[in-house]
């Protein structure tokens, strides 16, 4: 009969869904009787054996229990910390809070290309190869290392002029997101620093196009790299008048950079899964977090006092602890009121005085939720140990002095009492535990404190749903620069400085405002035109992924929208290349920014059938964009099922709850890896190769596009999105039979992971990542007019039914290693890269 007691306990007491009425009706069923006729000394001793028995395999399943709900908890909050990654130009190591993924060479386009690769590359210094042909053949892309251009700075920046440049490749764990911004050398607030420094691209008389790039105030220097041999440079970026505000903005004056990371939002939540304090919410005397301490005093304000601190067993910070306790008061259910109490730990007792007599009672005390905040207020462990071994010492204590002896009816009832009382409190606990557990499962659930941050190009405001890090304005690079970097970027209204030398000296880069150029639009887009751009910095919590997808003005199914509207980039005939950006379909523009000062502008983007597919793809017709972001999905909403059947599943139920999620475009497959689900399969597309102005990244276009406001027809006063063609022919093998072959592309997304990035020169992924593809690095060709960006394009391409004529438009060709300012070896002259795409957890 014990034995079965005993093995029944061990089951509830590791399932949620425990049957404790029965237990109770087992237990006092058992005691009425078996302990209603006389008891001879061994029938006592005996049943004291087996109740001492049944009483630690409660105490060892309970903390068995206890132990793995803390292991699992322990383990998905583990499991749901975002991680990022950022490249540190100018460096050879990361700051100490991050983890280094490798050291390595910043590598580039030359800057007397014209159809320049316009981005930086962080080179590992242990490259990798696939298919190969050593030697230079001229129908290609190259990538050479990378100068600072810095004779016009003083001090320390001078002495590193012509030097080559090193990066540094960094992961940091507990973020959500990390940017750069320009103007800015300090974070905002709520921001974590990761680096400071200085705004660089190349020169902007340059034949190459470049990127904005944020280069480490404190550079280093690659060793014997001093020498004048040029590839990718480094000049700094000066702010001109015309179209960006002056003031704030000062003319010639060097802009300095800042990025930094959001940490991943750590508030605690009520029974409702609500906020117990709203973000922001700050308190002079309340020096810790806010939303787990109670009461406490204030080490500043030089008060000489003492504080019991309830449910905390540790010191605030600057406090001494006294003693630690348990907070104790007089039975709830008594007519006497009483008072909190906090008993020591380990107490003591007085000689002798173990009669129970009453008098004033101390009790624990529990936390019941409701009013109460839960979480934080509960703590399972704790549960465990006071019921568990208060059970053990009632039974145990209460046989041992009360079975050695005959007896009485009396005694067996103030017994059966006594046992009531126990099986009361174990019901209780265990309804108590499953209560806690579906409470943590819905606080999981609410934590999913993953953080993406966009820009929302024409507005000054964010949408509802967003938080504001900045309005500021729109800045790019002047529109007749050959040299010019190529993207637009997001300028704050306070912009801070660093080291500077006032006056435009020419030899370097320039941000300039950006402006409208919509007047071949109808309706209100026409009146925009000349007008100045305004922006804004989102941050959206609570989602892990943000795409913009070209083409399209809904949302896919399971995405949620954040804005749509217009695809832009610069005129396609003009010297700059640029980059196609979404600005929203109701934009505002900046007050008395309507002359016609130019600097970076957004056309209207049309589509060009030739390479593009027509249809569904018509000549002329202006394309439409879509912010979205992927809402996470959980199986949150089996969690609290399935805790009545099995508590022990916690990791499993919950291990995929909050867990980020991450995009990325597999370009040249129609497919996406096993391991990650196919958004939509589409068309690769960009601007064409003889365009000057081109904006210079691959888009991957839908199958099925939606329209806006269009008016069909080829105007000279736009830029244009053409499809995209293979060009192997120097190859051998299979790749050399995809010659002028249409490119498809494949929208991917993986689940349970919090970055992903594309290494270069590598076709394994570093330990702890995993490969999505890999691939050959692919660029446009590097004296086309056209800029373009590195790629990578899967080692195993398929092509597009039917897009096998050539018919050019944005073309992708194999890249080659230059030495010079490329360290040689490793690299070697004239052999083609290759890259893998990874994901880390």
């Amino acid at each position: 009969m014990i034995f079965g007691i005993i093995t029944l306990m061990m089951l509830t007491t590791t399932r949620a869904d425990v049957n404790t009425e029965s237990c109770k009706d087992m237990l006092q069923g058992y005691l009425t009787g078996q302990l209603s006729s006389a008891l001879g000394a061994y029938q006592v001793e005996a049943l004291r054996r087996e109740f001492k028995s049944f009483t630690d395999v409660i105490e060892n399943s309970m903390k068995m229990f206890k132990e793995k709900i803390d292991t699992d908890m322990k383990t998905i909050k583990d499991a749901r910390n975002s991680s990022v990654v950022y490249t540190r130009w100018g460096k050879k190591t990361c700051p100490s809070s991050t983890e280094l993924v490798f050291s390595g060479y910043t590598g580039g386009s030359g800057h007397t290309y014209s159809g320049a690769a316009v981005e930086p590359l962080c080179l590992p210094r242990n490259p990798e190869w696939g298919i190969y042909r050593d030697g230079v053949e001229g129908n290609k892309n190259y990538l050479l290392g990378a100068e600072y251009e810095t004779e016009t700075v003083s001090g320390y920046m001078s002495t590193l002029h012509n030097h080559d440049v090193p990066c540094a490749v960094c992961l940091v764990r507990k973020r959500s997101v990390v940017k750069m911004f320009p103007a800015r050398k300090t974070c905002l607030r709520g921001w974590k620093l990761e680096y400071q420094g200085y705004l660089m691209a190349g020169y902007h008389g340059h034949a190459a196009g470049t990127m904005y790039t944020c280069v480490d105030s404190h550079p280093d220097t690659l060793h014997g790299g001093q020498t004048d041999k040029n590839g990718y440079l480094f000049y700094m970026v000066e702010a001109r008048c015309g179209s960006l505000k002056c003031p704030p903005y000062v003319e010639g004056r060097e802009l300095v950079c800042v990025v930094c990371s959001k940490e991943k939002y750590s508030i605690q939540w009520d029974d409702q899964g609500q906020p117990l304090f709203p973000a922001g919410y700050t308190t002079k005397y309340l020096k810790e977090n806010k939303n787990l301490d109670i009461c406490l005093a204030d080490p500043d304000a030089r008060a000489v006092i003492v504080v019991s601190a309830a449910a905390r067993k540790t010191c605030f910070k600057l406090w001494k602890l006294e003693y630690q306790g348990y907070h104790m008061t007089g039975y709830h259910g008594h007519a006497a009121g009483t008072m909190y109490t906090c008993v020591d730990s380990h107490p003591d007792t007085l000689h002798r005085e173990r009669s129970d007599k009453n008098g004033y009672l101390f009790y624990l005390v529990e936390a019941r939720c409701g009013s109460l905040k839960c979480p934080p207020f509960y703590n399972i462990a704790a549960i465990a140990d006071v019921n568990t071994g208060s059970c053990k010492d009632m039974l145990q204590g209460y046989l041992t002095g009360q079975l050695s002896s005959a007896l009485g009816a009396y005694q067996v009832e103030a017994l059966r009492r006594e046992f009531k009382s126990f099986t009361d409190v174990m019901e209780n606990s265990m309804k108590l535990s499953k209560d806690i557990i579906n409470t943590d499962l819905k606080a999981v659930k609410n934590a999913r404190n993953s953080s993406v941050v966009y820009t929302r190009w024409g507005k000054k405001t964010c949408p509802s749903n967003a938080e504001l890090v900045f309005s500021g304005y729109a800045g790019g690079s002047y529109y007749t620069h050959t040299g010019a970097a190529v993207e637009p970027l997001c300028l704050p209204k306070d912009p801070e400085w660093g080291i500077y030398r006032d006056g435009a000296t020419g030899n370097g880069n320039f941000m300039y405002g950006a402006e409208y150029e919509t007047n071949t639009l109808s309706d209100f887009m026409s009146k925009l035109v000349h007008d100045d751009v305004p922006c804004a910095v989102c941050l959206i919590r609570n989602r892990s992924v943000l795409k913009m997808f070209p083409a399209r003005k809904t949302c896919l199914n399971g995405w949620k929208l954040e804005y749509n509207g217009y695809l832009m980039a610069g005129h396609h005939s003009h010297a700059a290349g640029t980059q196609y950006t979404c600005v929203d379909s109701h934009p505002d523009t900046v007050h008395g920014g309507q002359k016609d000062k130019h600097g970076h502008m957004f056309y209207p983007v049309e589509a060009r059938c030739c390479s593009l597919k027509c249809p569904p793809y018509v000549e002329g017709r202006e394309l439409t964009c879509v912010m979205m972001i992927g809402i996470l999905i959980t199986i949150m909403m089996l969690a609290t099922t399935r805790a009545d059947v099995n508590t022990g599943s916690c990791k499993d139920m919950l291990q995929d709850a909050g867990n980020s999620s991450v995009v990325y475009t597999r370009w040249g497959k129609k497919t996406c890896p096993s391991n990650a689900e196919l958004v939509f399969s589409g068309y690769t597309g960009g601007s064409s190769h003889i365009h000057t102005g081109a904006a210079v990244e691959p888009l991957c276009l839908p199958r099925d596009p939606e329209w806006g406001i269009y008016w069909d027809g080829t105007e000279g006063a736009k830029n244009y999105v053409y499809g995209a063609e293979y060009e192997t022919s120097t190859l051998s093998g299979y790749m050399s039979t995809l010659h002028n072959h249409d490119v498809p592309c494949a929208m991917c997304l993986v689940r349970n992971r919090s970055v992903v990035k594309m290494f270069p020169a590598r076709k394994t992924c570093f330990k702890g990542w995993k490969s999505e593809y890999q691939g050959f690095l692919m660029a446009g060709y590097h004296s086309h007019v056209a800029g373009t960006q590195y790629t990578c394009v899967d080692t195993h391409p398929d092509t597009l039914h039917g897009g096998q004529t050539n018919k050019d438009g944005y073309l992708f060709y194999l890249v080659e290693a230059r030495c010079g300012s490329l360290k040689c070896p490793p690299y070697v002259e004239g052999k083609e890269l290759t890259c893998v795409v990874c994901s880390k957890e």
